[in-house]
């Protein structure tokens, strides 16, 4: 399992955008997420983040490997999603604990 932690914020030009130009994304970009979530992933968020930090919202994914990931973040792109969001992303996955050694760091 790979956990994609997603943070983001819109950028300039998004507030100049119409209403109806900016529901249009969003409304791909929710496609693109239904088509990752059909596929096995499932998301958390998005959150408000609160506090000291450079985005504003949060999502925390679980994809079943990392090809999911990668189809996921590329439909987005070519949707415009790094157009109209500034974004910053971690990958985690899961620590092997081996019974020798315990978990492998």
């Amino acid at each position: 399992m790979i956990t994609w932690i997603h943070t983001y914020r819109p950028r300039p030009d998004w507030y100049e955008a119409t209403r109806q130009a900016r529901d249009r994304l969003l409304a791909s970009w929710d496609n693109a997420a239904s088509v990752s979530i059909e596929s096995g992933a499932t998301r958390v968020g998005p959150l408000s983040i609160r506090g000291q930090s450079r985005q504003e919202h949060l999502e925390i994914w679980t994809f079943p490997d990392l090809e999911e990931l990668e189809d996921h973040w590329t439909r987005l792109r070519k949707l415009g999603y790094t157009d109209w969001r500034e974004s910053e992303n971690t990958v985690a996955t899961e620590i092997i604990e081996s019974r020798l050694t315990g978990p492998e760091r």
